[in-house]
């Protein structure tokens, strides 16, 4: 297990309405020449600010290809990029999109100093070691969920029966600068900002409750819980006119990737693991479905072993999440019914249909790793769990 930092580095912050007016000068002062620019499909050519940026740096003599990525990448995603990267001799990395599209970015940089498929260096599926080299990164988040834009790994995976999903992970691979622009954020469908933004908040309350957590992780998660509580639903009904809303959720992502990869995650991300690389769900869909019971069923085990410092923590959470100012003097249970309604209020779906039988379930339990989880949710609930949501 890799040594983790009680405070990771972090990315160069451009944050603000209309900040991404700055990447040109940026491009300008690094000496960027070539610039590989990793996207998504449709939703990258409704981001004026970002064609009006391309169209600064073009007059400027820079050059710029595009990768567009659909989905969640998989190796074979990330070394074709590295083969076109490579082919035109890339200065740098830019990734402009959701999640998946950081994380693309992330590890194309990386590999593009690594031998053979990026597939040998995966946790858990590789044998080889990442160096930590890369490329120039920058990241330019257009959805504020996985806080990939602070983080040190990239997420890959591969579907199916015998599918995983697994990170490429070195302290060497956060980026070098992040733009968070809310600009960027507001054509984003409600469905995704939906799902994206209770990825951000899992990842704020799992990495509160961490067995990792510190003082530092502590601040930010906090804040990140408040500025989510204030926004999450604002962005979600009213997110193609709501600037200000959507620059707290950006912040609020950013934080939770701050904090993960300074305390870790919990059960939450230790289920959504294995279920997304088995079934073919989104990350953000698969975290919203499990946090409420997953945080409800962690509420009832601290009761029942007499925690009363985590159970301080879950009331804390649950008070910044719910607008109330944070004492630790509220029920424990404030956590879990706050996320219920969130859920509910946000119109997130569940999982019927996504093919998860009840034999699949208790498969999926027993696979689950409860990470830096404050206690141990037995298996049986967990396959309850699973099976109450599908």
């Amino acid at each position: 297990m890799a040594v983790r930092p009680t405070v990771a580095r972090t990315p160069e912050l451009y944050a603000g309405e209309g900040v991404f007016d700055l990447f040109p000068r940026l491009v300008a002062e690094r000496g960027w020449r070539r610039i590989f620019l990793c996207t998504g499909m449709s939703s990258f050519d409704g981001l004026e600010p970002v064609q009006e940026a391309l169209r600064e740096i073009e007059r400027n003599g820079v050059e710029w290809e595009r990768y567009p990525i659909h989905g969640e990448p998989s190796p074979q995603v990330v070394d074709e990029g590295v083969r076109r990267a490579r082919e035109m001799g890339a200065e740098v990395v830019v990734a402009v999109g959701g999640g998946s599209v950081l994380d693309t970015g992330k590890a194309v940089s990386a590999g593009l100093f690594l031998e053979g498929s990026v597939k040998d260096y995966l946790e858990g599926v590789g044998t080889k070691f990442p160096t930590g080299e890369r490329l120039p990164l920058v990241a330019v988040p257009t959805t504020a969920g996985t806080g990939s834009e602070a983080t040190s790994n990239a997420v890959l995976s591969e579907v199916g029966p015998s599918g995983y999903k697994r990170s490429l992970r070195h302290p060497g691979y956060v980026p070098d600068a992040a733009f968070l622009d809310p600009l960027l954020h507001l054509s984003c469908p409600p469905s995704i900002t939906a799902a994206a933004g209770m990825d951000a908040i899992s990842q704020l309350v799992e990495a509160f409750l961490s067995t990792e957590a510190n003082p530092a992780s502590d601040a930010l998660a906090l804040q990140g819980l408040v500025l989510a509580g204030r926004s999450f639903l604002v962005v979600v009904r009213e997110g193609g006119r709501k600037v200000d809303a959507r620059l707290e959720m950006a912040y609020a992502a950013y934080f939770s990737g701050v904090c993960l990869t300074s305390a870790g995650l919990g059960l939450v991300h230790g289920l959504a693991s294995p279920m997304g690389a088995r079934f073919p769900v989104s990350h953000g869909l698969l975290c919203a479905n499990l946090l409420p019971e997953v945080m409800e069923a962690t509420v009832r085990v601290l009761e029942r072993e007499g925690h009363s410092s985590l159970l301080t923590r879950c009331a804390l959470a649950g008070e910044a999440l719910s607008g109330r100012r944070p004492t630790g003097t509220s029920p424990p249970s404030l956590l879990p019914a706050t996320l219920y309604a969130l859920r509910e209020q946000a119109g997130i779906p569940s999982l019927s249909g996504c093919g998860i039988t009840p034999e699949d379930a208790r498969a999926l339990a027993a696979s689950a790793s409860h990470k830096a989880h404050p206690c141990i949710i037995p298996r049986e609930e967990i396959a309850s769990i699973i099976i109450s949501r599908i």
